[in-house]
């Protein structure tokens, strides 16, 4: 285990001797040699899902979101938990648990559709409910296959 002066969230995996931690609403790359702190420019950062292959552990790629605005407060009078793939807009990437860009973050969506494998969108989502039908309906954007 890692002493770190974060009295934060620290994420797992440790990769080329850094780790990332996080303090309030600040991610950090925290060089466990040195013990050197670089703040990472992102608004979220959570890790990719092991959907299938468990054994593929600790998780060394973080999705990364900048640009971040969440929506959910907007769905509240329909009584809805709403998919955070409505409710979360921003620009989507990924990195390596060293903080280096896997995937830029220039796409406005992104699915993780098996554990190494992501579908991305570009273009401004719209999701509205149709009360009738009770179905939420998704114009606007474009899925890259």
């Amino acid at each position: 285990m890692y002493t770190t002066p974060f009295p934060g969230k620290i994420f797992e995996s440790v990769c080329k001797e850094k780790l990332i931690v996080q303090e309030k609403n600040l991610y950090y790359l925290f060089d466990i040699i040195t013990h050197e702190k670089t703040q990472l420019k992102y608004d979220l950062i959570y890790p990719i899902s092991r959907l299938y292959d468990f054994t593929k552990w600790p998780v060394t790629r973080y999705v990364t979101v900048t640009h971040l605005i969440d929506t959910s407060e907007d769905y509240d009078e329909y009584a809805i938990e709403p998919d955070t793939l409505m409710t979360r807009q921003g620009k989507y990437g990924i990195i390596y648990g060293d903080g280096e860009v896997c995937i830029p973050n220039i796409y406005d969506k992104m699915i993780q559709i098996h554990d190494d494998h992501f579908q991305v969108a570009l273009g401004e989502f719209s999701f509205e409910i149709d009360d009738e039908k009770e179905e939420i309906i998704s114009t606007g954007g474009k899925w890259v296959l």
